[in-house]
């Protein structure tokens, strides 16, 4: 994504036009999958806190983006934002947007000097985008061993993909930025406890054993330098 090393997805253009693959002359191939974008148009909206930030109010507002290709003002019909919306059905998309958002900000939070590694960008692409893929991450691996997830989320997401893409964006933001809500099996916390002490006992040992290494050469130079002092 820009700005970004969040990876995403976007639509191709066609070359000679540059425009959506989808738009034939006969009418839009995916209509009834169109994007929020495409539902809302005409209509063009702006939102004064970007991601829907938690605890803050939304502050939206609703704009007429008039272009002459567009042959529904010349119907007779009038409409309002909320009637457009109902009948448009963006309020659902509209909520899932949101929840997106909230990640690319909470990304935009660490600043430049943070990276998402490899394994993150991999792990982030397949939970915000393939979710064939995020699913069977979750059933068929030790996911669900490892993390305590309540037995109606589970059937949830076995089968609602809107349910299922709700979750990925709380795992991510709580995997990938540390935000709450997602929470470890106590076994599995003290397993990761006991591996982190005895990493931290590994690296001790470590320390240990470079600083006998160190003194021993230091007692072998001052040897050495003694042994020089009484030949000279």
């Amino acid at each position: 994504m820009e700005k970004t090393d969040m990876p995403g997805v976007q639509i191709k253009l066609t070359e000679e036009k540059n425009a959506c693959p989808f738009v034939t002359p006969e009418g839009c191939t995916v209509y009834e999958d169109r994007p929020t974008s495409c539902r809302y148009y005409p209509v063009g909206m702006a939102d004064f806190h970007e991601g829907g930030k938690e605890g803050v109010k939304e502050e939206k507002f609703f704009f007429l983006v008039k272009e002459p290709h567009c042959k529904g003002f010349d119907e007779p019909k009038q409409w309002t934002v909320g009637e457009w919306r109902e009948d448009q059905g963006v309020a659902l998309r509209d909520e899932m947007n949101k929840e997106w958002l909230r990640l690319v900000m909470r990304r935009k939070s660490f600043g430049h000097q943070a990276n998402l590694s490899e394994a993150a960008q991999r792990m982030f692409f397949m939970a915000s985008t393939d979710l064939d893929h995020f699913r069977r991450f979750i059933f068929e691996s030790s996911f669900l061993d490892t993390y305590d997830v309540d037995q109606e989320t589970v059937e949830k997401i076995k089968e609602d993909d809107v349910a299922l893409m709700l979750f990925s964006f709380q795992y991510l933001a709580n995997t990938l930025f540390g935000a709450e809500g997602m929470k470890l099996r106590q076994e599995k916390l003290k397993e990761k406890v006991e591996e982190l002490k005895q990493r931290q006992g590994d690296s001790l040992r470590q320390v240990e054993e470079e600083y006998k290494q160190l003194k021993a050469e230091r007692e072998r130079l001052k040897q050495e330098e003694e042994e020089a002092r009484k030949k000279g």
